[in-house]
């Protein structure tokens, strides 16, 4: 026995059942299940499982021999790492054949493409000429004047803001005196009204600026005008903070009943039957609706739930609206009912007046002719016979003694 050797029970190759003892000699190794041994003139040829297309394999040309050691070591099939086989290198010159044609067509179409526009492939200049007139754009904008003239960096924006505050101060003072208005209801019917040119431009002035405020708020609501999802996620920010249980609702269990859900189920299917006639959805040769996803679009993708909690919060709107309005009108026939009762107090009071002052002249008319029928009894009582003899005595002696002096003067 050799000492460099080691025992085995290896079988004979003869087919005998006896164990056969001796040293083991390597011999050569099986070829793998992938390959097949063809023997023939031109010696052993190896044939790869999954083999190449050689269509247009020998029409590039053989000068990309430099790219061999990489594609040799990319394509490498053999157990040992520096193995070269011959299949190798046939792979291996397919792969630069189809390498090579790809690199010809692709500088055939660059060439094409400089010939039909030399500045195809300019990206630089075609971004410098995006960032120039970008800046343009933001300087025209900024400053007209190119920033000759220096103009403050903020003032603009702190005038715009005293405008819409003094807008707002407008709004709220004109809202005050309509509810004063209100509140006077007809006190003041029967007065002269003046109404000013002025006031009258103001009122257009406030009624153009609101139109404008609710033009912009549709634009920014509109999400096929904005870039981004800014003004969305703004709308929805402001719902949340105008009703929070529009984006909260509470989780309570679907208690809706049968009818309801027949209702809006049939809704759904008017719904449904609009969008597949206005051509929003595509249907197949069952009339089915290929993307259901379309149906998501607005108005189409109300749930049973949705439109129970819309038709909810719609009723508790208008019975919110029916509250306020009886609330309203309470206060109306109680304003009413004061004005009316201050209106007949006043009548009555000015009827008190009128009716003393004319108790009081009638009082003195009757005093005054009391007064006069007095004075007259006094003097007919001293009217006597005795009074009218003594008179007409004294008158006689008047008279005669007025006779008498001519006479005398004479002599």
């Amino acid at each position: 026995m050799a000492s460099n050797g080691s025992l085995r029970n290896v079988s004979s190759k003869s087919g005998s059942a006896l164990p056969k003892y001796g040293l083991i000699v390597k011999g050569k190794k099986d070829p793998p299940a992938n390959t097949i041994a063809n023997t023939g003139a031109s010696g052993t040829k190896f044939t790869l499982g999954k083999k190449l297309s050689r269509a247009k394999v020998f029409e590039a040309p053989d000068s990309d021999s430099d790219q061999g050691q990489e594609d040799e070591s990319i394509t490498s099939f053999s157990a040992n790492a520096g193995g070269r086989t011959v299949e190798q290198k046939r792979v291996n010159k397919e792969l630069r054949a189809v390498q090579a044609q790809r690199s010809r067509l692709a500088e055939e179409e660059h060439k094409k493409a400089l010939e039909e526009d030399p500045s195809v492939f300019d990206y630089d200049a075609v971004y410098d000429d995006l960032k120039r007139a970008e800046l343009e754009k933001k300087n025209s904008k900024d400053n007209p004047d190119g920033g000759i003239i220096k103009k403050p960096r903020y003032m603009a924006a702190l005038i715009k803001a005293s405008a819409k505050r003094k807008i707002e101060l407008e709004r709220a003072e004109l809202r005050k005196v309509q509810r004063e208005r209100e509140e006077e209801g007809e006190q003041f019917g029967d007065k002269e009204k003046f109404v000013t040119g002025a006031y009258k431009q103001q009122l257009a002035d406030l009624k153009r600026i609101e139109e404008e405020e609710k033009r912009r708020e549709a634009l920014e609501r509109d999400v096929t005008k904005g870039g981004d999802m800014t003004a969305f996620y703004r709308d929805i920010l402001n719902q949340s903070d105008r009703d929070p249980l529009a984006i909260n609702p509470k989780t309570n269990k679907d208690d809706t009943p049968q009818e309801e859900l027949e209702e809006v189920d049939a809704q759904d299917d008017t719904l449904k039957k609009e969008a597949i006639r206005k051509g929003l959805v595509q249907l197949n040769d069952s009339e089915e609706v290929v993307d259901k996803r379309q149906l998501l679009s607005g108005g189409l993708n109300l749930t049973s739930r949705t439109v129970k909690r819309q038709a909810q919060e719609q009723e508790e709107r208008e019975r919110e609206a029916r509250k306020h309005a009886a609330k309203k009108a309470e206060e109306e026939r109680a304003r009413l009912m004061e004005r009316r009762a201050a209106k007949e107090q006043q009548a009555r009071a000015r009827e008190l007046v009128q009716r003393q002052q004319q108790e009081k002249e009638e009082e003195d008319r009757k005093r005054k002719e009391r007064d006069q029928e007095e004075l007259a009894r006094k003097l007919a009582r001293k009217t006597t016979d005795e009074t009218v003899s003594d008179a007409r005595a004294r008158y006689l002696a008047r008279k005669k003694a007025q006779v008498q002096q001519p006479e005398e003067d004479s002599d």
